[in-house]
């Protein structure tokens, strides 16, 4: 089996993907929860199922001694919310960075960033 954090940064690239993919759906899906409601997207069956994955890899990543001690779901959350749509439109837009020069940053952020120290 292949090592989750591993599986972290391909779900991450796999992620981004979608997201280019989906941007007017997702934002319009995002749009929806604002004022009082913008929590609420986080209940929506698909962040629930992407932070199940998340949490899941980065757990599996804890038990095998691949990442350093960290809090699964604040984790899980910050990936969410440095994959979220109006961000990575704003990146490509704004910034000029491509869907791979934003994934390699979230790679070594999210998966060399959490890795043990060796001997650790």
């Amino acid at each position: 089996s292949e090592p989750a954090l591993e599986l972290l940064g391909w779900l991450i690239d796999e992620l981004l993907a979608m997201v280019e993919r989906h941007v007017p759906l997702l934002a319009a899906i995002q749009d929806a929860a604002v004022g009082p409601r913008r929590t609420e997207i986080f209940e929506q069956p698909f962040y629930r199922w992407l932070h199940e994955q998340l949490a899941a890899l980065l757990g599996r990543a804890l038990a095998a001694g691949e990442a350093g001690d960290l809090q699964v779901d604040v984790v899980a959350d910050a990936i969410q919310a440095a994959t979220a749509p109006p961000l990575f439109v704003f990146q490509k837009e704004q910034r000029g960075l491509s869907r791979e020069q934003i994934g390699a940053a979230l790679r070594r952020l999210f998966v060399d960033g959490l890795r043990a120290a060796p001997g650790a």
